[in-house]
């Protein structure tokens, strides 16, 4: 009997261990930024990790490996530079870059989620639809298809020749191309609108939305998202005012301005609501009285539903949810959506750290821009 009664004791032990090891676990999620060539990704990597690599009154940053922080950081001062060119374009491999997400607090520090950055040359996003498939392409569509956000990169030198009424020979055939292979995963999407700097001077932000949504492949796949509650654009400036100048159809530095990125942060503060608003949309696993699925399709579905557990398992268990607003979907009462993200008392302190921290950011936006909940503006307008 005493064997028994210590053997028993053992067990509660490692189940209590384990459960808080769960408790504690991070949350992990892949991000995509999707874009083709010259639109502004790597730059956007370089100075979104700089800015917040660093905590605000929020207490939340990002760390990476010190191998990681060394290339991140010499990709970010070629950037700053003013009498330098701007970096290389990406080559043609895909590289994932790990970033822990930290809150930082009078008790310590802890790790409170992870995710993976995607980054790649936008000619091999050409490559996925002009070129036989490859070991590299299918790795690419594979990876979009494992992520839980896809960020799609529109370039605001593009967007800005569009408004001018000399969009660039492949500008609705790329747009076309970007929002169709968007279309094809179920999953949280905000159009990250680069260069920002050199449109705000001349065009408001409802300026731009009314006059993108002009175009029929753009308004409709907004319209798409309904299902899912929101579709974002969001403008942001990888190097701030003043620090370009258009020089033809390229970015020239200014020499002597200082680099000044701005709301760099808010693509990855709107992507915790996003996936999880997503996650919340989608249907469980097949019936078990109808036939399974088989083959490709099947273990392709079957990550999705995977990945989506994963991410609604750690929801449940730090207690985040999402408002009511964002669990219903009416769209009939679609506003601003800063309130998506809730906490409760018994929410971890780092995690509920996180939710203020997005919650903040997207409030802001939502100030700001208010256009920029792409779905929200369609339903209101009832275009």
């Amino acid at each position: 009997m005493p064997v028994l009664i210590v053997l028993i004791v053992i067990v509660v032990v490692v189940l209590i261990v384990r459960a808080a090891r769960k408790k504690r676990q991070p949350l992990e999620l892949k991000l995509s930024v999707v874009g083709f060539e010259a639109c502004g990704k790597t730059v956007f990597l370089g100075c979104m990790y700089n800015e917040l690599r660093v905590p605000d009154q929020d207490g939340i940053f990002l760390d990476v490996p010190p191998e990681d922080a060394g290339k991140l950081l010499a990709l970010y001062d070629a950037t700053a530079n003013p009498d330098t060119e701007f970096p290389d374009p990406t080559s043609k491999s895909l590289t994932e870059w790990p970033f822990t997400v930290k809150a930082r607090s009078a008790t310590g520090i802890a790790d409170v989620a992870r995710f993976s950055y995607l980054d790649f040359s936008g000619e091999s996003l050409r490559d996925l639809f002009t070129t036989a498939i490859n070991p590299e392409t299918q790795r690419l569509y594979d990876r979009f298809k494992a992520s839980d956000v896809l960020l799609a990169a529109l370039d605001g030198l593009q967007v800005k020749r569009y408004m001018e009424g000399r969009p660039p020979p492949r500008f609705h055939q790329d747009l076309g191309t970007l929002l169709a292979l968007l279309s094809n995963h179920q999953k949280a999407v905000s159009l990250v609108l680069t260069k920002w700097d050199i449109l705000e001077d001349q065009y408001t932000f409802r300026q731009v939305v009314e006059r993108l949504l002009q175009i029929s492949q753009f308004a409709n796949f907004v319209k798409a998202q309904q299902v899912f509650g929101s579709c974002r654009l969001i403008p942001v400036s990888s190097v701030g005012p003043g620090f370009v100048i258009e020089e033809g159809d390229r970015m020239r530095k200014v020499p002597g301005k200082h680099i000044n990125p701005v709301r760099v942060e808010l693509p990855l503060a709107c992507a915790l609501p996003d996936a999880l608003n997503v996650a919340r949309q989608q249907p469980g696993p097949p019936a078990a009285a109808g036939a399974p699925p088989t083959g490709v399709f099947a273990a392709g579905q079957q990550k999705l539903v995977s990945a989506q557990a994963a991410l609604l398992s750690w929801a449940e268990t730090v207690k985040v949810g999402l408002a009511a607003q964002a669990a219903t979907m009416d769209t009939s009462r679609l506003g601003p959506l800063s309130s998506y993200l809730t906490f409760s008392q018994g929410t971890p302190a780092a995690v509920a750290q996180l939710v203020t921290f997005c919650r903040n950011r997207v409030a802001r936006l939502d100030a700001e821009f208010p256009e920029s909940d792409l779905v929200g503006y369609v339903t209101r307008r009832g275009l």
